[in-house]
This record gives C-alpha cells, sequence and structure tokens, in this order.
C-alpha cells in the first residue's frame, strides 16, 4: 500500500495511540472488574439490610393489626344476636344491606366502610353488598373461613377486618374496611427511605395494586414470576423483587411484595471521569512524542522527493550528503549506484525486446500456416471418408458452411465457432473404416447391413482421438444422437449432446434431405424445411433442440442461399 509523508505521520501516530488506548482499557477494565466486585458486594449488603428492614416492618404491621382485631371482634360481636335474627329466613339482599346499615351507623374511627356476604361452604359469593359478587375468597387459600382475621381484598389495595359467622350451612362475612391512611403510611414511609445506592422501594398487594399509589401500576415481573426472591442485574444497578408472607393475623396464604431498584451509576461516573482524563493526557503526550519522532524522517523523504523530481527533469540523480538520518544516506548512495546500472541494462533491454517482437511475428505466422494445414488435413480426410463420387463430395462442403452459419448465430464462444467452421466436415470420417459396397450400396441397406452403417459414429475414435481434435471427434461421434433420446450411438438427450454435435446434426439432416440419391430424388428447400420444422413420420421436429430449431427457421432464406452456391 503506498503511503504520503501525511499519511505515514497519521499511520505512525495512529498506531501509537491504539498502543496508548490499549493500555488504557486494559487499565479501564481492571478498575471495572473491580467496581463490579465492589457493587456486588454491596448489593448483596444492601438487599440484605432491605430484607431485614422489611421483614422487621411487616412483624411490626402485623402485631399493630393483631392488637386491634380484639376491638373489631367487640364491635361485631356486640350486635351479633340482632344479625343472626336477621338471615334465619331465607336472606335476600336487602337484609344484607339492613346489616350493613346498621353496623355503619357505628363504625370505629379507624373503620371507613362495612359490607357483607353471604358464602357458601366453597367460598362462593351468593349475594354481596357491593359489587364483591364477583370475588373468589377460594384462591386466597385455606384460612377464609376462620372466625375472624385481616385480608387485602383480591383485585384492590384494601385492607379489611372480616368476621365469618356460620348459619345453616352457610356463611355470614362482615368486612370492615380499615381507612388506607392508616397502614398505608407506615409503608410509605418506608418506600421513602432512599440512600446513594437505593433509589427506589415499591409495596405491592399483587401484580396490580401497589400501596401508596391510588390507580393501579401492573408490574410485568409479579405478573410472570413464581419463585423468589430474584434480582435483574444490570450494568450500574439492580432491580430486586422478594416476597413476603402475612402472619396469622391475615387469612389463608396472604403475601405483600418489595421491589427495590438499586443504583450504582455514581462509581461508574467517577471511574468515566479518571478514564477521559488519563486518556486525554495519555493522547497529548503521544501526539507530541510521535512528532518529534517522525520529524527528522519526513524532512529526508522531502529531501528524497526533491532529488527524484530534478531525475526526472535532467535524467541524473544529484548527489545528497545532508540527510539527517544515516541509513537514508547509504540507501540513497546505494540508489544513484543502481540507477546508473539500470539505465545500462535498459538499453540491452530495449534490443532484446525488438528481437523478441521479431521472433513472435515469425511464430504467429507459423501458427497461421499451421492452422490452414490442419483445415485442409481434415478437408482432404472428410473426401475420403464420404466416398467417391462428385455429390457426397460436395455434402462436406455444404455441411461445414451451413454449420458455420448456424453456430455463428448460435451466441456461442468465437473458439466453439472456429471449431465448427473447421471440423465440421469430418462429422462422417468414421465412414472410412465402412466396406465399400454398403457405403455404395444403390438400394436400401438391409438391417445387419445398417447395423454396420451406425458403428461409423464410434468408428471415428480410430482417427479422431487425438490432441488438438477434441471438437472433432465430438462432432463425429454425437451428429446422429437425437434431442428426445431416440438416435445413436448412445441415445443421449438434450443437455447431454454437445452444441457442436446438434448443430451439425440439422445441418446434416437439411442437406440429406435436399441432395439426390440413386434411391430418391432431393427436396426443394421449402419441403425441407417442412418436414424438419413438422416431421414426416421418420424426421421430427423433437429431434432437434427447441432454440436450434427457432435459428434454423429465421435463418432459413440465407440457408437456402449457401446451399445453392455449394450445389
Amino acid at each position: 500500500m503506498k503511503l504520503t509523508v501525511d499519511a505515514l505521520r497519521r499511520k505512525v501516530l495512529n498506531q501509537n495511540i491504539k498502543l496508548a488506548l490499549t493500555v488504557v482499557l486494559v487499565v479501564a477494565a481492571f478498575f471495572v472488574i473491580f467496581i463490579q466486585y465492589h457493587i456486588s458486594e454491596s448489593l448483596r449488603k444492601d438487599l440484605a439490610m432491605l430484607d431485614e428492614s422489611f421483614k422487621n416492618l411487616i412483624e411490626y404491621f402485623c402485631e399493630s393489626l393483631r392488637s386491634q382485631s380484639e376491638d373489631y371482634v367487640k364491635f361485631v360481636e356486640s350486635e351479633i344476636e340482632f344479625m343472626a335474627n336477621l338471615v334465619k329466613n331465607v336472606p335476600k339482599l336487602d337484609t344484607l344491606q339492613e346489616i350493613k346499615n346498621f353496623y355503619i351507623s357505628n363504625i370505629p374511627p379507624a373503620v371507613n366502610n362495612v359490607d357483607v356476604l353471604l358464602l357458601d361452604e366453597n367460598a362462593k359469593v351468593l349475594a354481596a353488598t357491593s359489587l364483591l359478587e364477583s370475588l373468589d375468597l377460594s384462591k386466597i387459600g385455606a384460612g377464609w373461613e376462620q372466625k375472624h382475621g385481616f385480608l387485602f381484598i383480591p383485585g384492590t389495595r384494601y385492607l379489611a377486618f372480616f368476621y365469618t359467622y356460620q348459619l345453616n350451612g352457610r356463611y355470614i362475612m362482615l368486612l370492615l374496611y380499615l381507612r388506607p391512611e392508616l397502614y398505608e403510611t407506615l409503608f410509605r414511609s418506608f418506600t421513602a427511605r432512599t440512600s446513594n445506592y437505593v433509589k427506589s422501594l415499591a409495596v405491592y398487594i399483587d401484580s396490580e395494586n401497589r400501596l401508596g399509589v391510588s390507580s393501579r401500576s401492573p408490574d410485568k415481573v409479579l405478573v410472570s414470576t413464581r419463585n423468589f426472591p430474584v434480582i435483574f442485574r444490570k450494568i450500574s444497578g439492580a432491580t430486586y423483587y422478594n416476597k413476603y408472607r402475612l402472619n396469622s393475623a391475615f387469612m389463608g396464604s396472604s403475601f405483600l411484595y418489595l421491589r427495590a431498584e438499586l443504583n450504582y451509576a455514581s462509581l461508574f461516573n467517577f471511574l468515566f471521569v479518571g478514564i477521559l482524563v488519563f486518556v486525554v493526557t495519555v493522547v497529548i503526550s503521544t501526539v507530541f512524542s510521535v512528532n518529534s519522532t517522525v520529524e527528522p524522517f519526513v524532512k529526508d523523504i522531502t529531501r528524497i522527493e526533491t532529488a527524484v523530481r530534478e531525475m526526472g527533469n535532467t535524467g541524473i540523480l544529484p548527489p545528497q550528503t545532508d540527510f539527517e538520518i544515516e541509513e537514508i544516506n547509504d540507501i540513497y548512495a546505494t540508489l544513484s549506484s543502481l540507477l546508473q546500472e539500470l539505465s545500462a541494462s535498459m538499453e540491452e533491454l530495449e534490443a532484446t525486446n525488438q528481437e523478441l517482437e521479431k521472433a513472435y511475428s515469425e511464430i504467429s505466422k507459423k501458427t497461421e500456416e499451421f492452422r490452414m494445414l490442419l483445415l485442409h488435413m481434415s478437408e482432404r480426410l472428410a473426401v475420403v471418408a464420404e466416398g467417391y463420387d462428385e455429390n457426397t463430395g460436395q455434402h462436406i462442403y455444404r455441411v461445414k458452411k451451413l454449420s458455420g452459419l448456424i453456430a455463428e448465430n448460435m451466441n456461442l464462444e468465437p473458439d466453439v465457432v472456429e471449431s465448427i467452421k473447421m471440423f465440421a466436415s469430418l462429422h462422417d470420417i468414421g465412414k472410412i473404416f465402412i466396406p465399400k459396397e454398403i457405403l455404395l450400396k444403390p438400394g436400401k441397406l438391409t438391417a445387419e447391413e445398417w447395423e454396420i452403417m451406425k458403428k461409423h459414429t464410434e468408428f471415428a475414435k480410430k482417427i479422431l482421438d487425438v490432441p488438438g481434435f477434441e471438437r472433432a471427434l465430438s462432432i463425429a461421434l454425437y451428429h446422429h444422437e437425437n434431442y428426445d433420446g431416440t438416435g445413436y450411438p448412445f441415445g443421449l438427450r438434450e443437455a447431454e449432446i454437445p452444441i457442436e454435435a446438434q448443430i451439425v446434426k440439422i445441418v446434416d439432416v437439411y442437406d440429406a434431405l435436399r441432395s439426390d440419391r440413386p434411391y430418391k430424388r432431393g427436396y426443394s428447400h421449402e419441403e425441407a424445411m417442412k418436414i424438419i420444422l413438422e416431421g414426416d413420420g421418420r424426421t421430427l421436429p423433437q429431434h432437434f433442440a427447441p432454440e436450434l430449431l427457432q435459428v434454423f427457421k429465421e435463418l432459413a432464406p440465407l440457408i437456402n442461399e449457401a446451399w445453392e452456391s455449394v450445389k
């Protein structure tokens, strides 16, 4: 790759900067690994602290509710007889509403609403004083039929004290809804406790209901996760999820979920600033170092460029002794000596080149003479092969001329076209080995004689199976094969038949149809074309390739003209 002086300077500078940056990256990688280790340790400690704090919070929360449960029990049971009397008969929604109205008129300060539900033994809601008819308490787990306790209403963020009373195989459940601010304040104070690394905390009742948030706040992780705890690590932090069971003060399998977002980006910011300062320092020092090192070399290159331009004008390399680099001074002296020797060698090369051009001209002349000799030999052999009368002698020249005409219009490679022109006349060379009495028989051949005659395609190998005659052999061996596989000697079909053999075949058939024979008169051009294109029972269109038939049809006037010229 060729480089200018400035490009060389940039290349050296780039290489040195790359080396410096490699060192920086190694150092940075070490610090990143160290910081990741530090983050992992900090994460483990922070999560352990959060986990312990939240467990203590839940324990305090449950014990606080347990201490209040006796007051709620006394409140409900103070009028239990009244409720029982109302529902002794078949209860109706009006009866449940009457119970609700009775209790809501005397609710304690910590309660803001009341609901009454009628349940069967499978926890199915038969009637309710609110929109809780679709409530399925069985999903909470065992414990719904216990006497009393607390539960978060499924699908909401509401906490309620429940009291269950069994009557005639059914259950009356009274729900006292606690004011949200009494328990949400406790969890809100916990989630507000962020630190350098703990960026946010959230407490969920289920996958959609978050304490302290009035609207639904779905969390995809809580929807899809079954096994807790789970940690989603990031480069600079993590998201932590855990599941905490509420104690026996709550109904069945009641849980709270904690989500914590931890971020250690401040450590990476410190690392980034340090690496940036280090990189800038290294790059600046590298630039100054490279420039001071390369400058003498650049000056010497400039001197060489000036000397070379002067040599272009005068033909002589001027002497130079003021190079700053000793090695370049030696190289310049050696170059000057070599140029003197090169000048003498160039004169010798020019004389040699003239001799080579003369020799090449003579070789080209001999090559053309050999090619023409080869062409004349092939035609003489073809005359011998075709027989002894003038008509068959003219046949080989017509086949040669028509085959060349078609080959030129088939978009073939030039060497293929040239070979067809040269060797088409040898298509029946194998007939030289057919007995004369069969070859010149005026009447129809017997079956046995016909089998011998067909052997002339394979007999061609005896003459043409030599280097330089490969296409000649291909023409002689396969020019009686049919495109549909009905020909001889091998029954080849379609692309298995070389294109040169296909071309000679159609020309051979055309010439045979038009030529007079002792046993038939020759057809006119139009009659021969009709037989080839439409068939006559013996010659069929499927014997030839469709694209070859199309070219033959398009060239029909030229084919007739060429045939008549050699007639």
